[in-house]
């Protein structure tokens, strides 16, 4: 994406069914939703504010008053971990995810026009 202009990866990440664009030119931004282990979890991607070729993904937990700073077993698994772990993994693993969609959308698309 390093090479990629912000206006095509605007394109493909607005055509994303789980995310909703606002904004406009820098400030465009795409935030989408996910429960996580019973939590509601919104995550967050914009532009960085100073590397032109970067995003900044912001991930915020509605507790709602519980605590994710305890511990949880998945089931199958021998070992615990911390909830706000599971949440921030889950949340950047959507958030690449997507990226990576988006990525492979625009190398298709250039593929295509080259030929």
């Amino acid at each position: 994406l390093d090479s990629c202009a912000k206006e095509t990866l605007v394109e493909h990440l607005s055509h994303h069914a789980t995310l909703t664009c606002s904004g406009s030119a820098d400030d465009t931004c795409f935030a989408g939703k996910m429960k996580v282990e019973g939590f509601l979890v919104y995550y967050i991607i914009s532009w960085h504010e100073s590397v032109e070729s970067a995003l900044d993904v912001f991930v915020l937990c509605m507790t709602k008053g519980k605590c994710v700073d305890a511990y949880i077993t998945k089931e199958g698994s021998r070992y615990a971990e911390r909830i706000s772990d599971v949440v921030i993994y889950s949340a950047m693993t959507t958030t690449q995810e997507i990226i990576t969609n988006a990525a492979k959308g625009i190398r298709k698309r250039h593929l295509w026009q080259i030929f």
